[in-house]
């Protein structure tokens, strides 16, 4: 309302410059300006305040509007974290049962529950790689859940991955390219889409093989490949997460 006010005090004083004399050069000083001069002037001036005002209004409307947006940002890199941390949860116990049978190695307990990276950091162990060979998919965790380590790595690796399409369909609008193409990178994982969550069927398939490794779930012929590349996007989806809230 105020723009056409505003529009509307210009065009007034437009006319008033138009139509009459604003200055009398016969008076001196301010004497000078005509009644139609002041009016023009006060057109003048109320149209300045208007403007002044219009744009302040809008710059706070902006800012607010950006303000949201970082927030709604903000929430979208949560959820995305939270789906990293559930993807890698079965992962976190798993180092805490080696960190109880292996005294030589000095894991920061604390660390690992805060930062994902520190578990990545621990997954490129070759000492912690040497003991996955000795982890069996068909036994139970020791932290008492009521499932076999191949359900669990599944079961989270399917949760985690529909976190990340929930987070990228909800906030695509708010997330910055680079963190949606990591994101993008993840859920097409190899490791992330298919060989965790479909353990069971590579479970079922070798039941000749007993105890059944975790080290299968990687690729008997990969080696440790699938994992780094698993690692190394979830790292580029952190490094983008963290460019974006600088």
């Amino acid at each position: 309302m105020t723009k056409y006010l505003s529009a509307c005090v210009v065009f007034a004083a437009a006319i008033t410059g138009v139509i009459g004399d604003t200055h009398d050069r016969a008076r001196p000083g301010i004497a000078s300006i005509t009644t139609l001069g002041w009016v023009a002037f006060l057109c003048a001036l109320v149209s300045f305040v208007l403007i002044v005002f219009e744009t302040r209004r809008d710059h706070t409307k902006i800012n607010w509007q950006e303000q949201q947006k970082t927030k709604v940002r903000d929430i979208a890199n949560r959820q995305v974290a939270e789906a990293v941390t559930y993807l890698l949860w079965p992962f976190h116990i798993l180092l805490i049962e080696i960190w109880k049978t292996r005294n030589d190695l000095d894991f920061d307990l604390d660390e690992m529950d805060r930062n994902s990276a520190y578990v990545l950091d621990l997954l490129s162990n070759s000492t912690v790689r040497a003991e996955f060979e000795y982890v069996d998919l068909r036994a139970r965790p020791a932290n008492g859940l009521p499932l076999l380590w191949w359900e669990y790595f599944a079961k989270h690796a399917s949760a985690a991955r529909e976190l990340m399409n929930q987070a990228a369909a909800k906030y695509s609008g708010y997330l910055d390219a680079d963190t949606l193409v990591a994101i993008e990178d993840i859920r097409s994982d190899e490791l992330v889409y298919m060989r965790l969550p479909h353990l069971g069927e590579l479970e079922s398939d070798n039941k000749r093989i007993n105890p059944f490794p975790l080290t299968f779930a990687f690729g008997t012929r990969e080696g440790y490949l699938s994992l780094d590349k698993m690692i190394e996007k979830i790292r580029a989806l952190q490094r983008a997460a963290d460019t974006a809230h600088t």
